[in-house]
């Protein structure tokens, strides 16, 4: 009986996860949107996959990000495809007065 509380307890917060999760992704769907355009564009000289990794590292920062928001700390496993991820797309980064890195 006990476990049964509990579990109803937990799929209750996770459901509040995920929907917070999906609040999120919502909030932001946006302005990802629009740096997945940017950056076709300002990388299609140099070909598709680049493209697809800097929004690939794009995607795994706003994971990251909410994983943060929710106070949760992010696992090795996610820490180790941001690092990955930003290795590719390093190369194509700005800094804040549009100058590459």
């Amino acid at each position: 009986m006990v476990t049964g509380v509990y579990e109803a307890t937990h799929a209750h917060e996770m459901d509040q996860a995920f929907e917070m999760i999906d609040w999120w992704r919502r909030l932001h769907a946006k302005p990802l949107t629009s740096v997945s355009a940017n950056l076709r564009h300002y990388v299609k000289p140099h070909g598709h996959i680049l493209v697809a990794d800097v929004h690939e590292y794009y995607v795994v920062v706003s994971e990251f990000l909410a994983l943060r928001e929710q106070g949760t700390e992010p696992d090795d496993e996610l820490r180790q495809r941001l690092l990955r991820t930003y290795t590719a797309a390093q190369p194509f980064l700005t800094t804040a007065t549009g100058e590459k890195r």
